[in-house]
């Protein structure tokens, strides 16, 4: 069996919070400046935390002991920041990476966030450094789908994406075709699923998963144990 879906990338998530910006003595003209004040604001941190406690409380093990660690956050940025014909600032975007900790399980958590207008909004991303989150909600099915039509008989159980990795060094932009390695658990077992995402002319994306190169953490494929 090989699963394929072509869909277009679209901002879709759903905004988790509605943030003003922070207040500066005169409009900074640095978007490092701007993005630093942004993510040093309590109200931010609480915003994305609670995006956090939403994503442990949605899987199937509903974990209430989340921990974050705001002194490692990092960012990068969500495409090149904006400016108005006068070179100020108006719209910034960007990934915001907090490492921390669910029930023991070690997680790379992520909100997109982008301010504009003087206001900020902020979405909730799956766990890790894929591309295909928040922008192809649709990787999400279609990884399930391969995964449950490989589980057969335990196809009832529900089926958590907890982790999206690159598979490649260097700048991944999306205007490729690249891989992702998704770790998913269901059924109490946790599976690697190799991604593959190719960018159309036609603006859609095609997502490739082969359900025979599912492998178990500890590299047993999935299709030996069926």
């Amino acid at each position: 069996m090989f699963v394929r879906l072509r869909k277009t990338l679209l901002f879709a998530a759903c905004s988790l919070g509605l943030l003003g910006a922070p207040m500066f003595a005169a409009a900074p003209t640095n978007s490092t400046d701007m993005i630093n004040a942004y993510r040093g604001n309590e109200q931010f941190q609480r915003v994305a935390d609670a995006s956090f406690r939403a994503f442990e409380a949605g899987l199937s093990t509903h974990c209430t002991q989340v921990s974050e660690r705001w002194t490692e956050a990092t960012f990068v940025y969500a495409g090149a920041p904006e400016r108005d014909a006068d070179g100020k600032l108006v719209r910034v975007a960007w990934e915001e990476r907090v490492p921390g900790v669910a029930c023991g399980r070690s997680r790379l958590y992520r909100v997109r966030v982008s301010i504009e207008g003087g206001k900020g909004s902020v979405k909730g991303m799956l766990p890790g450094d894929g591309l295909s989150s928040p922008d192809l909600p649709e990787a999400q099915d279609a990884v399930k789908a391969a995964v449950r039509s490989t589980l057969q008989a335990h196809a009832t159980c529900q089926i958590d994406v907890v982790d999206t990795r690159l598979r490649a060094s260097g700048v991944v932009d999306g205007r490729e075709p690249w891989s992702e390695m998704w770790t998913v658990t269901a059924c109490g077992r946790q599976m690697q699923v190799p991604v593959q995402f190719t960018p159309q002319a036609s603006k859609g994306t095609d997502i490739d998963i082969e359900p025979s190169k599912i492998t178990f953490a500890n590299t047993v494929t999935m299709a030996k144990l069926n």
